[in-house]
């Protein structure tokens, strides 16, 4: 209620707050754990998609695939996948808890990297090749390779298999919203912009 009523994304003021929009994502994304409590909080998803599109209103970057703010080392915030949630919840046998899910883009090289990490030293890596849409709204994925690392001990590689497109709908030097094929979506913030909104609370 709470959020609702201080960050309505039918408040007109609100909506051309974009550093208030992104304070109240990045607050409603703690509050859920990333997405991990959104089945349990059944409010917080139609008010996190309420902040997204306002969020997506104000969108500062045109062609954002084919922007330089594209690339870079992302920290996913928050995500409805299932398989990234079940991992930031349940962690991996005997390596503890998921301590972080990154993505590094490289658009130029046609190369993306989702990496999810563990407390013991494991890790799911996929790389990817990557192929910025013409217009520069989207980009297509195909996975091309997969490997597991177990406790610093084991890597064992996986087939690789998928492939898709996604919508950047949001982009800037600190976040980016995408949307795939699968109708899931992601917000990422660019690494280190939290830390550096610690300490200077208007950046995001």
């Amino acid at each position: 209620a709470y959020l609702e009523a201080q960050y309505s994304a039918k408040d007109p003021k609100f909506r051309s707050n974009l550093a208030e929009i992104k304070a109240a994502i990045v607050e409603l994304s703690s509050t859920t754990e990333g997405g991990i409590k959104d089945t349990e909080l059944l409010t917080t998803r139609a008010q996190m998609e309420e902040l997204l599109a306002a969020l997506e209103q104000q969108n500062p970057t045109k062609g954002p695939s084919r922007s330089q703010l594209f690339s870079g080392k992302w920290d996913l915030l928050w995500s409805t996948e299932r398989e990234v949630l079940f991992a930031r919840e349940k962690g991996l046998f005997l390596d503890g808890p998921c301590t972080g899910v990154t993505q590094t883009i490289d658009a130029k090289g046609g190369r993306l990297e989702n990496r999810i990490e563990f407390a013991g030293g494991g890790f799911l890596q996929v790389l990817s090749s990557l192929e910025p849409d013409e217009d520069g709204n989207g980009f297509s994925f195909a996975f091309s390779s997969c490997s597991l690392g177990w406790r610093r001990l084991l890597e064992i590689p996986l087939p690789p298999f998928g492939k898709g497109n996604a919508r950047v709908t949001f982009l800037d030097d600190t976040m980016r919203v995408q949307r795939d094929s699968r109708g899931d979506t992601l917000v990422c913030t660019r690494k280190g912009a939290l830390d550096v909104g610690k300490e200077h609370a208007s950046h995001l």
